[in-house]
């Protein structure tokens, strides 16, 4: 199961979508994509190797509201 992406939000009936953008910790980001709420591998992870993966996530209101 992948691991959902949530955001809180002070106005409990908003809507979000996510996606991964650049920026400060976006160092893995390629290895993963969003699909809808679900951060996804893009990859096999080898967790002898590298145990910790940085993203870099934006997520937009239906306001327009954005938090990373």
């Amino acid at each position: 199961m992948s691991p959902a992406v949530d955001a809180s939000d002070a106005n409990t009936d908003d809507t979000h979508t996510y996606e991964l953008v650049t920026g400060e910790g976006d160092t893995n980001n390629a290895l993963f994509s969003i699909a809808v709420d679900q951060l996804m591998a893009d990859a096999s992870f080898d967790f002898e190797s590298q145990d910790a993966y940085s993203v870099r996530i934006r997520s937009t209101d239906s306001g327009g509201l954005t938090v990373e």
